[in-house]
């Protein structure tokens, strides 16, 4: 099955506007996935998917909706990559949240 890390170049932060950071944690540098682009799906891969719907309410969150849908918390970042939603902050109460399905289908169309 596919990475979200996968191929994304990682590189040491050392930057000093993150000198607090790095004494908090005791260490020299942070690594740092590079932020992945992200193709749109085509419409036939659209179309080989099944979409189930959930409306976003309070406590809701990525890896609770892929433990529901997948059965593991693992793939939380499936759902908010085909959302287009980074993080749960970027979700608000009562939006409809689209899961794809199956699983399978949908790391094959991400993974490449």
């Amino acid at each position: 099955m596919t990475s979200r890390y996968i191929p994304r170049r990682v590189f040491d932060n050392k930057e000093d506007v993150h000198e607090d950071l790095r004494d908090a944690r005791g260490v020299k540098r942070i690594r740092h996935f590079e932020t992945p682009h992200f193709n749109r799906l085509t419409t036939s891969e659209h179309r080989s998917l099944t979409i189930a719907t959930h409306l976003w309410s309070s406590g809701d969150r990525f890896y609770k909706l892929s433990h529901q849908f997948y059965g593991t918390t693992k793939y939380w970042w499936v759902i908010a990559r085909y959302n287009k939603t980074p993080t749960e902050a970027h979700v608000k109460l009562g939006q409809k949240i689209s899961i794809p399905l199956p699983l399978d289908k949908i790391l094959t169309i991400y993974g490449g």
